[in-house]
């Protein structure tokens, strides 16, 4: 299994491959609308956890500050 990092998955312009490598972006197993989709969910997946920590945080912030003053 290769790992190709974001900014070479989705550049817009890619490079060429070097030394018989192959190029992902012409051999990609699934199509972008189905990478789009993925990543879109993904996206509200962390979106919705960041909310959920924030909000815990701002509720315990506020139990001390009303526990110690």
């Amino acid at each position: 299994m290769v790992v190709v990092g974001f900014i070479e998955l989705f550049s817009p312009s890619p490079c060429p491959p070097l030394h018989g490598e192959v190029n992902f972006l012409s051999t990609m197993a699934m199509p972008w609308a189905t990478v789009a989709c993925i990543l879109r969910n993904v996206w509200a997946l962390l979106d919705g956890w960041i909310s959920v920590c924030c909000l815990a945080a701002d509720e315990l912030a506020g139990l001390l500050r009303s526990a110690l003053g």
